[in-house]
């Protein structure tokens, strides 16, 4: 009595076989190929694949409980059955077949590109090298601004607000320390590592107003420190040749809440020889003040750039970037932000042809990433977040990824996400707790990371495998 249960469900086993392998196949298909079908399938509006489905379905178990009771159901005794009957049964099956294939294929086009992705991703999540996290420094009544590896991600260098760097040998975590003015601001390794650039603003009796100081990291010594009354410096880059440096920030405070210059710009960029140790020009960015710099990879454009906040009757803040061709020190474009944008990070890609813009997180603004073309000045993807500020970017090597410290939410938690360029789809996320992440770092062939929080974390990444 128990076998045309057994049967019957067996029957039923080659329809659903069907309908899976059709789902499948067409997922593949949609996942490799960019044909007019496909597109086609891709473009319908998710209830009328769902209703596409729905009925085929329902004709493909119809087409099945139809060939069930053609073929008798448990009887396997009764008389050879007649010609007209045999072609029904055939053509039942053939219709079974066909309905369920169509099925399939009618739920590939609706799941199956997302259960593909998904399945991808998670193999290539678990075959990626993993990154591993060390605290080096910890130390929350020091607040760290920013962090910097050479090229080779062989020397780390760290910057607290009091004025101390710490220099750590990667390979063996050795580490110097050097004590330079108060109101650390931003420091830059050379690439090669041997040359350290620190600039910041202090109201100290040793360090008084705006200044900028060269220091031997081998030698652990001081090759010069300078006082700049015309910028009140945040941010500092080195040419990719290391022979020359930028600054830049505002208009100088001389202390009595006057300008120190009156004539002095709100935003300047010094240009200086590392070698020589003098100042080769001063770049003007008009009433933005520069609180991002960066060099294209080939040395040629300067970028730098801010948001102008001295509008105080109005709340739409300009946000600018601008580029210098560094040869005739003109500006050759400037790219417009979103209004209170708040800029805070810039990079180029190793090719050059990106620049990458980070800020956010101000007065309504979400756009806390953008990526241009360098030559168009378009802006060819955003990255956008209600509660996240970009602090700093950084890329690797091979261009393919962009490493973003972020602030998140009002408490200002760390975190350092790696996004893929190409795709504009985030890879990883690094949870840095303990603050807001100030800055981030790659060297190594991208295989080393290092991020620095607010509160006076700072952690190396390296990746496994």
């Amino acid at each position: 009595m128990g076998a045309a249960p057994n049967r019957r469900r067996r029957r039923l086993i080659l329809p659903a076989l069907l309908f899976v392998v059709g789902a499948l196949a067409l997922a593949l298909v949609s996942e490799l190929s960019s044909s007019p079908l496909e597109r086609m399938l891709a473009a319908l509006p998710v209830w009328v694949s769902v209703a596409v489905v729905l009925g085929l379905l329902t004709a493909g178990t119809a087409a099945t409980v139809a060939y069930e009771r053609l073929s008798g159901g448990a009887d396997e005794h009764r008389a050879e059955p007649t010609p007209r009957v045999r072609n029904r049964r055939a053509l039942t099956r053939t219709t079974t077949v066909v309905a369920m294939v169509a099925a399939g294929a009618g739920g590939g086009a609706v799941a199956g590109p997302p259960v593909v992705a998904w399945v991808s991703d998670s193999i290539a999540a678990a075959s990626r090298p993993q990154w591993s996290a060390e605290v080096l420094y910890s130390l929350q009544e020091r607040a760290t601004h920013p962090v910097s590896l050479s090229r080779d991600g062989s020397t780390l260098a760290a910057g607290f607000y009091d004025g101390t760097v710490i220099v750590w040998d990667v390979g063996t975590r050795a580490r110097i320390v050097l004590r330079g003015c108060s109101g650390l601001a931003a420091l830059a390794l050379s690439p090669d590592g041997g040359t350290l650039a620190v600039v910041g603003y202090s109201r100290s009796r040793e360090c008084p107003g705006s200044h900028f100081s060269l220091w031997d990291v081998d030698a652990q010594a001081k090759l010069g420190g300078w006082q700049v009354p015309t910028v009140t410096p945040v941010t500092v880059a080195f040419r990719p040749d290391g022979r020359v440096l930028a600054f830049g920030g505002e208009e100088a405070d001389d202390g009595s809440g006057g300008a120190a210059d009156d004539k002095a710009p709100d935003g300047n960029v010094q240009l200086w020889d590392v070698g020589k140790r003098a100042r080769i020009a001063e770049l003007v960015a008009g009433r933005t003040p520069i609180t991002a710099l960066a060099f294209s990879p080939d040395g040629r454009t300067l970028a730098g750039g801010g948001t102008d906040w001295s509008q105080v009757s109005s709340d739409v803040y300009p946000t600018t970037a601008t580029l210098w061709e560094l040869g005739t020190r003109k500006v050759v474009g400037t790219l417009t932000l979103p209004p209170n944008t708040h800029l805070r990070a810039l990079a180029f890609s190793p090719v050059g042809d990106v620049l990458a813009t980070g800020g956010g997180n101000d007065d309504g603004a979400t756009e806390t990433v953008m990526l241009w073309d360098v030559v168009s000045r378009t802006n060819t993807a955003t990255i956008e977040a209600e509660d996240k500020a970009a602090n700093s970017l950084a890329f690797t090597p091979d261009g393919r990824t962009l490493v973003v410290g972020f602030a998140v939410g009002e408490q200002g938690d760390g975190e350092v996400e790696l996004w893929d360029v190409a795709d504009v789809e985030r890879l990883e996320t690094l949870a840095h707790p303990g603050g807001a992440v100030t800055s981030v770092a790659v060297g190594g062939a991208g295989r080393v990371l290092a991020s620095a929080t607010y509160d006076g974390s700072i952690r190396l990444w390296t990746k496994d495998g």
